[in-house]
Protein backbone atom coordinates (compact mmCIF):
# COMPACT_ATOMS: atom_id res chain seq x y z
CA UNK A 1 0.00 0.00 0.00
CA UNK A 2 0.86 3.64 -0.50
CA UNK A 3 1.14 5.89 2.83
CA UNK A 4 0.52 8.98 0.29
CA UNK A 5 -2.70 7.30 -1.04
CA UNK A 6 -6.21 7.99 0.65
CA UNK A 7 -9.53 6.51 0.04
CA UNK A 8 -12.51 8.65 0.25
CA UNK A 9 -15.67 6.04 0.27
CA UNK A 10 -18.93 7.97 0.78
CA UNK A 11 -22.99 7.04 0.04
CA UNK A 12 -25.16 10.05 -0.57
CA UNK A 13 -24.13 13.49 0.63
CA UNK A 14 -21.28 14.42 -0.07
CA UNK A 15 -21.50 17.42 1.81
CA UNK A 16 -23.44 15.83 4.98
CA UNK A 17 -20.31 13.70 4.92
CA UNK A 18 -17.56 15.91 4.65
CA UNK A 19 -16.59 15.23 1.13
CA UNK A 20 -16.36 18.66 0.33
CA UNK A 21 -13.61 19.22 3.33
CA UNK A 22 -11.82 16.64 2.42
CA UNK A 23 -11.29 17.81 -1.69
CA UNK A 24 -10.69 21.29 -0.20
CA UNK A 25 -7.30 19.59 1.68
CA UNK A 26 -6.06 17.21 -1.22
CA UNK A 27 -6.26 20.38 -3.43
CA UNK A 28 -4.29 22.19 -1.13
CA UNK A 29 -1.92 19.00 -0.73
CA UNK A 30 -0.94 17.80 -3.79
CA UNK A 31 1.78 15.07 -2.70
CA UNK A 32 -0.99 13.04 -1.37
CA UNK A 33 -3.26 11.17 -3.38
CA UNK A 34 -7.38 10.77 -3.22
CA UNK A 35 -9.73 8.63 -4.60
CA UNK A 36 -13.20 9.45 -4.39
CA UNK A 37 -16.02 6.72 -4.44
CA UNK A 38 -19.55 8.04 -4.53
CA UNK A 39 -22.75 8.83 -6.44
CA UNK A 40 -22.62 11.76 -8.67
CA UNK A 41 -25.88 12.77 -7.92
CA UNK A 42 -25.51 15.76 -5.49
CA UNK A 43 -25.64 18.98 -8.01
CA UNK A 44 -24.68 21.41 -5.30
CA UNK A 45 -21.02 19.51 -4.68
CA UNK A 46 -20.73 19.10 -8.09
CA UNK A 47 -21.29 22.31 -9.39
CA UNK A 48 -18.76 23.45 -6.82
CA UNK A 49 -16.05 20.94 -7.52
CA UNK A 50 -16.48 18.64 -9.89
CA UNK A 51 -13.90 21.30 -12.34
CA UNK A 52 -11.83 21.30 -9.47
CA UNK A 53 -11.63 17.59 -9.55
CA UNK A 54 -11.39 17.12 -12.80
CA UNK A 55 -8.43 19.43 -12.85
CA UNK A 56 -6.40 18.18 -9.79
CA UNK A 57 -3.76 15.70 -10.45
CA UNK A 58 -3.83 13.83 -7.47
CA UNK A 59 -7.51 13.66 -7.33
CA UNK A 60 -9.43 10.71 -8.73
CA UNK A 61 -13.28 9.88 -8.85
CA UNK A 62 -14.32 6.65 -9.34
CA UNK A 63 -17.49 6.91 -9.18
CA UNK A 64 -20.48 4.31 -6.98
CA UNK A 65 -18.11 1.47 -6.91
CA UNK A 66 -19.53 -2.01 -4.67
CA UNK A 67 -17.63 -3.22 -2.18
CA UNK A 68 -16.32 -6.46 -2.97
CA UNK A 69 -15.95 -5.79 -6.94
CA UNK A 70 -12.68 -4.85 -8.98
CA UNK A 71 -12.55 -1.18 -8.19
CA UNK A 72 -12.83 -1.32 -4.59
CA UNK A 73 -10.52 -4.26 -4.09
CA UNK A 74 -7.97 -2.31 -6.24
CA UNK A 75 -8.12 0.68 -4.50
CA UNK A 76 -7.91 -1.09 -0.84
CA UNK A 77 -5.08 -2.59 -2.29
CA UNK A 78 -3.24 0.73 -3.03
CA UNK A 79 -4.78 3.27 -0.08
CA UNK A 80 -3.81 3.22 3.00
CA UNK A 81 -6.08 4.93 4.98
CA UNK A 82 -9.39 5.75 4.14
CA UNK A 83 -10.59 9.86 5.37
CA UNK A 84 -14.23 10.42 6.13
CA UNK A 85 -14.99 13.97 7.78
CA UNK A 86 -18.64 13.58 8.53
CA UNK A 87 -20.77 16.57 9.55
CA UNK A 88 -23.61 14.24 11.24
CA UNK A 89 -23.58 11.14 13.79
CA UNK A 90 -23.62 8.11 12.64
CA UNK A 91 -22.73 7.81 8.88
CA UNK A 92 -19.85 5.05 9.72
CA UNK A 93 -21.16 2.68 7.01
CA UNK A 94 -18.91 3.28 4.41
CA UNK A 95 -15.74 3.73 6.54
CA UNK A 96 -16.46 0.77 8.42
CA UNK A 97 -16.70 -1.41 4.97
CA UNK A 98 -13.01 0.22 4.53
CA UNK A 99 -12.12 -0.98 7.72
CA UNK A 100 -13.28 -4.51 6.54
CA UNK A 101 -10.65 -4.05 4.34
CA UNK A 102 -7.91 -3.49 6.49
CA UNK A 103 -7.80 0.20 5.69
CA UNK A 104 -7.23 2.60 8.39
CA UNK A 105 -9.55 5.23 9.24
CA UNK A 106 -8.75 8.93 9.87
CA UNK A 107 -11.98 10.27 11.01
CA UNK A 108 -13.42 12.61 13.06
CA UNK A 109 -15.96 11.82 16.44
CA UNK A 110 -19.00 12.57 14.54
CA UNK A 111 -18.89 9.40 12.22
CA UNK A 112 -19.40 7.49 15.05
CA UNK A 113 -16.56 5.00 15.41
CA UNK A 114 -15.74 4.41 18.59
CA UNK A 115 -12.50 2.17 18.58
CA UNK A 116 -9.84 4.79 19.78
CA UNK A 117 -6.42 2.42 19.63
CA UNK A 118 -6.61 1.70 15.71
CA UNK A 119 -8.02 5.05 14.15
CA UNK A 120 -6.62 8.70 13.72
CA UNK A 121 -9.33 11.54 14.96
CA UNK A 122 -9.49 14.26 13.29
CA UNK A 123 -9.14 17.59 15.66
CA UNK A 124 -12.97 19.34 15.65
CA UNK A 125 -11.12 22.88 16.75
CA UNK A 126 -9.61 25.52 14.15
CA UNK A 127 -9.68 25.01 10.45
CA UNK A 128 -11.35 21.40 9.35
CA UNK A 129 -9.45 21.80 6.11
CA UNK A 130 -6.23 22.41 7.86
CA UNK A 131 -6.85 19.31 10.59
CA UNK A 132 -7.53 17.27 8.03
CA UNK A 133 -4.32 18.13 6.07
CA UNK A 134 -2.00 17.95 9.29
CA UNK A 135 -3.82 14.16 9.67
CA UNK A 136 -2.98 13.20 6.24
CA UNK A 137 0.64 14.46 6.51
CA UNK A 138 0.78 12.80 9.79
CA UNK A 139 -0.61 9.44 8.99
CA UNK A 140 1.87 9.60 5.53
CA UNK A 141 4.65 9.28 7.71
CA UNK A 142 3.86 6.49 10.29
CA UNK A 143 6.55 3.97 10.09
CA UNK A 144 6.00 0.31 8.53
CA UNK A 145 6.00 -1.53 11.05
CA UNK A 146 3.52 0.96 13.32
CA UNK A 147 1.14 1.07 10.22
CA UNK A 148 1.02 -2.92 10.15
CA UNK A 149 0.19 -2.64 13.63
CA UNK A 150 -2.38 -0.15 12.89
CA UNK A 151 -4.50 -2.30 10.19
CA UNK A 152 -4.31 -5.92 12.28
CA UNK A 153 -6.14 -3.67 14.82
CA UNK A 154 -8.20 -2.24 12.30
CA UNK A 155 -9.33 -5.41 10.94
CA UNK A 156 -9.49 -7.23 14.53
CA UNK A 157 -11.94 -4.69 15.57
CA UNK A 158 -14.13 -4.35 11.90
CA UNK A 159 -14.99 -7.80 13.41
CA UNK A 160 -17.60 -5.10 15.47
CA UNK A 161 -19.17 -4.30 11.81
CA UNK A 162 -19.42 -7.81 10.75
CA UNK A 163 -23.24 -9.23 9.71
CA UNK A 164 -22.48 -11.80 12.47
CA UNK A 165 -22.07 -9.04 14.84
CA UNK A 166 -25.22 -6.93 13.69
CA UNK A 167 -27.60 -10.10 13.47
CA UNK A 168 -26.15 -10.83 17.22
CA UNK A 169 -26.47 -7.50 18.47
CA UNK A 170 -30.00 -7.53 17.26
CA UNK A 171 -30.96 -10.71 18.87
CA UNK A 172 -29.29 -9.16 22.19
CA UNK A 173 -31.87 -6.22 21.84
CA UNK A 174 -34.79 -8.59 21.00
CA UNK A 175 -34.38 -10.75 24.00
CA UNK A 176 -33.70 -7.71 26.47
CA UNK A 177 -37.38 -6.14 24.88
CA UNK A 178 -38.69 -9.40 25.59
CA UNK A 179 -38.16 -9.74 29.07
CA UNK A 180 -39.50 -6.20 29.88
Amino acid sequence: RDNNSFLCFAGNGFICKGVDLVVESFLKNPTKKLHICGPSNEPAFWNEYGEKIKNAPNITYHGFIQPGEKVFNSLASKCSYVVFHSASEGCCTSVATAMRAGLVPIINKWTGILVDECIIELNEDGDLVENITTAVNQASQIPPSDYSSLVASVIKKSNLFSQESFSNSYGEALDIVERT
